[in-house]
């Protein structure tokens, strides 16, 4: 590292862990890179992604994160793939958020990739302001220029939920003032074959999301917030409120991204009456409408029958915003996450306010 004082992007990857639960090869590289000291900073990094593969959880608390952050003074995007808040649970460690300060000064962008904060769903309601909360909410109090910030994560094996988006929002509102694009999207949000329970105090709704007065980017899957995600369970489904989103969405958001089940399309008819209000002029600064159809990862055979709802989806779309100037478009997405944090959809969007 001594040799490449100008890195400016780097991708680390963990791939092995040892019987304490420390991700080896990064250790190593950490290891060297404190013996380097003030030769080894990096000082002109600005894009890191840590993407781990390891058996054990990764966590931001180790040691080895710590001395590459505290090393990177100039970092403006952050990607953590495959991480954790905590770590293994059998071999706890202190956060010092004064040691990932310097790292923190300049970030613009968090991208959190399957990197799971927890959530404990049977327990009191206070444990939202539990060790994982506070950790995460530590983060982005230091994180004062921070832009963008996105949340995906599909992994639902080991049993344990995300924090609800809800949470999350509330974590991000000291960046209320700085934040342009926000982006929550989380399988155990969008698993209808599970049987999460879904609270109002959980749901994302405008009390939530107004006070973020930059806001211009959103993406959220339609259980974060549609109030009758459970309809087909009503006994008098015609008297719904399709207005969840009219309700949800804050006027000054010019992008706007829904992730939407491709079976029970249940926030469909919320889309189209957004449609019918921005003909009206309710949302005079919506500029886009980008729908995510949503299936089962390991299901290739709904592709095509998935293609084929989406070109329906759109039709049904541009009809309803017709008149109103918002482009809308429609794309069949596996529910699984990107391995390396980008797609095309983030970077076109916000990437390039970061350049």
């Amino acid at each position: 590292m001594a040799l490449c004082p100008n890195v400016e992007t780097m991708l680390l990857t963990i791939t092995d862990c040892n019987g304490g639960g420390e991700a080896t090869e990064l250790h190593h590289f950490a290891k060297r890179l404190g013996s380097l000291e003030d030769a080894a900073k990096l000082k002109r990094l600005q894009h890191l992604t840590l993407c781990s593969y390891a058996a054990d959880s990764f966590s931001i608390r180790n040691p080895a994160v710590r001395v590459i952050l505290s090393a990177a003074p100039a970092l403006r995007k952050l990607v953590l793939v495959g991480t954790s808040w905590t770590g293994n649970r059998h071999i706890p460690r202190p956060f010092y958020i004064n040691n990932f300060v310097p790292a923190l000064r300049n970030l613009t962008t968090l991208e959190l990739i399957n990197s799971k904060i927890e959530y404990d769903w049977d327990g009191p309601e206070q444990n939202w302001n539990g060790r994982e909360y506070r950790t995460f909410a530590k983060v982005i109090e230091m994180a004062e220029n921070l832009k963008h910030f996105r949340y995906l994560s599909c992994i639902k094996d080991d049993g344990i939920d995300h924090i609800p988006p809800a949470y999350l929002l509330k974590a991000l509102s000291p960046r209320c003032e700085t934040l342009e694009a926000i982006e929550i999207s989380t399988d155990d949000m969008t698993d209808y074959g599970d049987s999460n329970p879904t609270y109002p105090y959980l749901m994302v709704d405008r009390s939530k999301l107004e006070h973020f007065h930059s806001l211009h980017t959103l993406r959220l899957d339609e259980i974060c917030f549609c109030e009758h995600v459970d309809f087909y369970d009503l006994d008098t489904p015609e008297d719904i409120d399709w207005y969840c989103i009219h309700h949800m969405l804050p006027p000054a958001v010019k992008h706007l991204t829904i992730g939407m089940d491709s079976d029970l399309r249940t926030v469909l008819n919320d889309i189209l009456w957004l449609g019918t209000a921005a003909v009206d002029g309710n949302f005079p600064a919506l500029e886009t409408v980008h729908v995510i159809l949503q299936y089962g990862p390991d299901n290739e055979t709904a592709r095509p029958a998935v293609r084929k709802r989406a070109a329906s989806v759109l039709d049904l779309l541009e009809e309803s915003f017709e008149g109103s100037g918002v482009k809308v478009s429609v794309d069949p997405v596996p529910k699984i996450c990107s391995e390396h944090g980008s797609d095309s959809e983030w970077e076109t969007e916000v990437g390039s306010d970061d350049e």
